[in-house]
């Protein structure tokens, strides 16, 4: 709904780095499918700038979402979380707490003796759910 905040929540709490952004043109959206022809700019995001990484792509078309913001995964269909493995947990925790942002349910909690697992929402309300080590 809000590029400016989506961006901000991704780079500042989440940690990555904006690795570059283009434009769909109307015709062309509509013709790769993406559109019924409206045009649309792309955010591109990585957790590490190298060419290994996999690519988050944010977009915002100006509207408010059709469905209600969810407070939990089944409260709705479609795409509803995504896991993101991090190198490590204790960076990502002092920017959720820096940035005041509210974990859910009773994390972050061990999962193993590895791996910490924490659920947040991005400002959209997608549910990110992050695993690493401490």
């Amino acid at each position: 709904e809000d590029l400016a905040q989506s961006l901000d929540f991704y780079q500042n709490v989440i940690g990555m780095v904006k690795t570059g952004a283009f434009s769909v043109e109307g015709v062309r959206a509509k013709e790769l499918g993406l559109s019924n022809g409206d045009r649309f700019d792309v955010t591109i995001l990585k957790l590490e700038n190298s060419e290994q990484a996999a690519e988050w792509k944010l977009m915002s078309f100006g509207k408010k979402p059709t469905h209600p913001k969810q407070k939990f995964v089944p409260d709705d269909t479609g795409m509803q979380y995504v896991t993101i493995y991090v190198k490590s947990m204790k960076p990502i925790l002092e920017r959720i707490k820096k940035y005041k942002v509210k974990t859910l349910g009773i994390t972050p909690t061990k999962l193993d003796e590895a791996f910490d697992f924490v659920l947040v929402q991005d400002p959209d309300g997608n549910f990110i759910e992050l695993i690493g080590p401490k």
